[in-house]
């Protein structure tokens, strides 16, 4: 268990010293490699991360001790990045690119001194490194790791995530290394500045994932040949993390081109989150729940716009339906709970042990005009079915399923719920919160020194884009999450 432990102390403590350094935040260094095959950027601003760490703490672990000679050094290493030839000036970037119908993934890095990173990682890696300014080669013993592009270091590997029978196996050579180096980059303006705008130094963590690249990849090139595809050029979605004290923070941003944006703003204008959903739900007995708005207008566009709407109409057709059938039963409100499990076990599952039988609850906004055949059809074919794990409910406005009766009699009484947990903020299309316990009992084997307190997630439609905000927050604010995840007070 012990080694276990510092195995992974070095790990994290290997991925925290690679990150310990940013300052710049015009991201010069990795643009000039970006092309339009780039599927995702990532910065790691090692500079924020370095006064988050428990150094101290670190240093001071009983653990320490059962350290060989090899690893302890390998940590000092660690410890003290700024003395192994790294730029400490500029962020570490982790880029993937569609290479040949595969993907590669590289670290990119600036060094301040050669003779220095050469000694130093030699000692880490057990190897001879050896870089070769000449041919720009960075070398570990016989095998090609890298390349130097004059004060940048390029790690490079393949996923080779379609090649499992070992087919069409690709290696990063010389060759792909000098194609590296030689990179034109994409002259996209849109990518750019999307770019400039994701990989901030104000957070942690930063990444900017080319959505129409992915959506392009995996569809092998499909997308290209169908009209949705001009609604999806220059897609993008941007993440970032913030460890602060006592709590963990993570946003997300859609960007799109002009056409999507007005698409996405002509469905969600004037929609939000209906509370009305919940009214006579008593979500102070949940141990969570979630209300929101999701446009199915704008669903039923983009499948047509990508040439879906005959096969879907296709395979309905054997139920006598169409897809606007499907489309016009629900309003796109949407609301559910999860509540605190009963005591109460059924025999089915007493083979496998004490196991808390599921409390929850979903609620679905329809109209019954538009939507009859869709309603008729539920009730004739699916009813059957839902109902054989749980009760479910019809109002003039909402489906409701629960998997306990008992939860479905506030909206049959028309009871209003006190509902003193829910904040009721306006402008948004969806908000969610629970509360830590599930997730808890899952970490409790682990070193962990707190507990999850709740987690708070909201989402709104602002100028065509989406948006999203997840705050985790612990029960301790003492110290920066980090210290409490990696298991020191």
């Amino acid at each position: 268990m012990i080694k276990t432990n510092l195995k992974a102390l070095l790990l994290l403590c290997l991925v925290s010293t690679v990150m310990i350094s940013c300052g710049s935040n015009s991201n010069e260094v990795v643009l000039k490699y970006v092309t339009d095959k780039t599927l995702a950027v990532s910065r790691i601003n090692l500079n924020e991360l370095d006064g988050k760490l428990p150094k101290e703490e670190i240093a001071k672990d009983p653990k320490m001790q059962n350290m060989s000679d090899n690893e302890k050094e390998a940590f000092q290493l660690l410890m003290n990045g700024e003395s192994a030839g790294i730029n400490m000036d500029e962020p570490m970037y982790v880029m993937v690119d569609n290479v040949n119908n595969d993907m590669a993934v590289s670290i990119i890095m600036s060094l301040d001194d050669v003779k220095i990173f050469e000694q130093k990682f030699s000692k880490l890696t057990r190897k001879e490194v050896k870089v070769d300014t000449a041919k720009k080669t960075v070398y570990a013993g016989s095998e090609l790791i890298g390349t130097l592009d004059d004060d940048v270091l390029i790690l490079s590997k393949f996923t080779n995530y379609n090649n499992s029978y070992g087919e069409n196996y690709q290696e990063t050579d010389e060759k792909y290394y000098a194609d590296f180096r030689a990179r034109k980059a994409t002259e996209n303006e849109s990518v750019q500045e999307q770019i400039k705008m994701a990989l901030t130094e104000d957070t942690d963590m930063s990444l900017w994932v080319n959505l129409h690249g992915v959506i392009n990849t995996a569809s092998k090139g499909y997308i290209e040949s169908l009209a949705v595809n001009k609604l999806l050029l220059n897609a993008a979605l941007a993440v970032s993390v913030r460890f602060e004290k006592g709590e963990i923070v993570m946003a997300s941003q859609t960007h799109f081109n002009d056409e999507m944006r007005k698409v996405v703003e002509k469905y969600y204008e004037g929609k939000g989150v209906n509370y009305d959903m919940v009214k006579n739900i008593e979500l102070d007995d949940t141990s969570g729940y979630g209300i929101g708005f999701f446009s199915m207008d704008l669903v039923r566009y983009m499948v047509k716009e990508a040439g879906l709407e005959s096969a879907a109409n296709n395979m309905l057709a054997s139920q006598e339906l169409t897809l606007d059938d499907v489309m016009n039963a629900f309003t796109g409100d949407f609301a559910y709970a999860n509540f605190k499990y009963f005591q109460n076990y059924s025999e089915d599952n007493m083979q496998y042990g004490v196991y808390p039988k599921q409390n929850m609850l979903l609620a679905l906004g329809i109209d019954k005009t538009k939507g009859k055949k869709m309603m008729d059809f539920i009730n004739t074919k699916m009813m059957p079915m839902i109902q054989s794990q749980g009760t479910v409910h019809m109002t003039n406005s909402m489906m409701v399923f629960a998997t306990e009766p008992a939860k479905l009699e506030g909206i049959k009484k028309n009871k209003i719920a006190n509902n003193t947990k829910l904040n009721k903020e306006t402008g948004l299309n969806s908000i969610s919160w629970m509360d830590g316990s599930q997730i808890n009992e899952g970490l409790r084997y682990t070193n962990m020194r707190t507990n999850i307190k709740e987690i708070v997630s909201t989402a709104k439609v602002t100028d065509g884009a989406f948006t999203s905000e997840i705050k985790i927050t612990l029960d301790k604010n003492k110290e920066n999450a980090i210290h409490y995840f990696m298991g020191y007070e």
